[in-house]
């Protein structure tokens, strides 16, 4: 009985996030009086759409060949591309439908690779750290250069962000360090700290027990992981310029640097929410009128990168059998 209430207020929790998403989008929309009609001219242009989709492309097979460097030393096996593939694009598509960040997505990576549970595990935490990592440093370099280009900007935008992403690289830079080497006499200062607020601790376990594992990474393979990782990141700031492009016809690479670095931050804040639906749209709204520009255009970037996140989103979900998929989420 317990049991079954604590899954209903689970699921209501998470209804009741998704409608204050779905609320505060639409009131977004109403706010600005966004017309769609510039957003449904780019999705027909198939020159525009192909090259997204591309770029998109491009950043989730860079993401898959890091993984698949963790998973092959960890596993001391070699992994057919295909299937890593796969695997980390249900993993993602779960992550988009789904809210708390990565919780859930990167669960079901390790369930449907279907190898050791405690080594793949360990790959998926390694991982997962090296793309916080290649977030927070590329974010803190557009950040950089945005007083610089574009000085209309308010400071109030920008130094918090650069303030928040240099000690959290610094600090995830530290850990991995250290947990790589076996140093834990640090880490365990560290883990006794929080050590009462029991859900950081457990994260900061959890992520030091990965880090841990992966003794047959060199550091070639952590740097072949991170500039895939590092790519990605420049690639998701192209897709921002080339839809940026589509909509006022002006190239702004920068802007897109700024925008991902944003993405990170309003992504980790409202997490509970799939998709920080609704405030990652009030978000870009506000850049892009600090920046000079109408309010509809970034409300219009954002939604056309829900349509692309859609797009991929379906792509495992058509391809895989519903029924394994139930089953594996059933356990």
């Amino acid at each position: 009985m317990k049991e079954m209430k604590s899954k209903l207020l689970s699921l209501f929790l998470k209804f009741l996030a998704l409608t204050l998403g779905i609320t505060v989008y639409f009131a977004v929309l109403k706010l600005q009086e966004v017309n769609f009609e510039s957003l449904f001219k780019i999705l027909v242009h198939y020159k525009i759409c192909g090259a997204i989709v591309f770029v998109s492309l491009l950043w989730t097979l860079g993401y898959t060949l890091a993984w698949r460097r963790f998973l092959e030393r960890a596993l001391q096996q070699t992994l057919a591309f295909k299937r890593v593939l796969f695997v980390k694009m249900m993993g993602e598509g779960v992550n988009t439908l789904t809210p708390f960040g990565f919780v859930l997505g990167d669960s079901t990576r390790v369930a449907l690779l279907g190898e050791s549970v405690v080594a793949v595990t360990g790959t998926v935490v390694a991982d997962r750290v090296l793309h916080q990592v290649s977030a927070f440093l590329f974010s803190l370099t557009a950040l950089i250069f945005v007083p610089i280009a574009f000085p209309e900007v308010k400071v109030w935008v920008w130094a918090p962000l650069m303030a928040l992403y240099g000690v959290m690289a610094f600090f995830l830079l530290y850990f991995l360090y250290h947990s790589t080497r076996g140093q834990l006499s640090f880490l365990n200062g560290l883990l006794s700290i929080f050590k009462r607020v029991t859900k950081v601790h457990r994260v900061l376990f959890s992520i030091n027990e990965g880090l841990s594992q992966q003794k047959n990474m060199r550091t070639c393979d952590w740097l072949f992981s991170f500039a895939w990782h590092f790519m990605g990141r420049i690639w998701g700031a192209l897709e921002i310029t080339i839809i940026i492009w589509g909509l006022t016809g002006e190239v702004h690479f920068l802007i897109g640097g700024l925008l991902s670095a944003v993405t990170s931050f309003v992504s980790s804040v409202f997490g509970f929410i799939p998709g920080a639906l609704g405030f990652l749209e009030g978000a870009y709204a506000v850049i892009f009128l600090q920046l000079g520009m109408t309010a509809e255009t970034g409300i219009l970037v954002q939604s056309f990168r829900r349509v692309r996140v859609f797009f991929w989103m379906m792509v495992p979900f058509v391809l895989f059998d519903v029924k394994k998929l139930k089953k594996i989420f059933k356990s």
